[in-house]
């Protein structure tokens, strides 16, 4: 897998794009639709894999998300399906790096939220109420902020989020 930065793949960019080589974003629809770099395509990192016998033709597959971290999960991914890492570029940075520095990003409907800040809601909020919870009633409570910091945890190690992934099956995230 290659990586390259948002400044070289805005060089990249000046010219256009072979039809076989893509600019895949690997956030949800809902981020997606929010803002995206023009001439993307949305395949969720959930969905890579179902996708590898399609993005094995490709020569080369630009990989891109927030902040990074999906996008190379997805390139590392699809290395240990087969595909040649030569096909694979991770861009790394930040999404909003992108539009900051003033390239082309088709804006679409906002979401009120991202998928990341309901995760730290959700999470938040079970923490605080844990605690008030434990507090005014009765100290089982803190089960609460112990398996949300497990969970955190688990996610941070593994690189896999069940409260993401169980939130991005929601309507409003679609």
């Amino acid at each position: 897998m290659d990586e390259i930065s948002f400044k070289e793949f805005k060089e990249i960019l000046k010219k256009e794009l072979p039809k076989n080589q893509k600019i895949i974003d690997v956030r949800g629809p809902g981020e997606f639709q929010a803002a995206h770099i023009e001439g993307a395509e949305n395949l969720p990192f959930k969905d890579v894999r179902s996708h590898k016998d399609h993005l094995n033709k490709l020569d080369k597959i630009y990989f891109y998300c927030t902040a990074g971290v999906r996008c190379k999960q997805a390139c590392e991914l699809l290395e240990e399906e087969g595909i040649d890492p030569s096909k694979l570029v991770h861009v790394q940075g930040h999404s909003k790096d992108w539009e900051n520095a003033g390239l082309p990003v088709i804006k679409g409907s906002k979401m009120p939220f991202s998928i990341q800040r309901q995760v730290y809601l959700i999470a938040g909020s079970l923490i605080i109420l844990g605690f008030i919870l434990a507090f005014a009633w009765n100290k089982w409570f803190l089960l609460f902020p112990f398996f949300v910091g497990a969970g955190m945890l688990y996610a941070a190690i593994r690189g896999v989020c069940y409260t993401d992934i169980f939130l991005s099956k929601m309507p409003w995230n679609r």
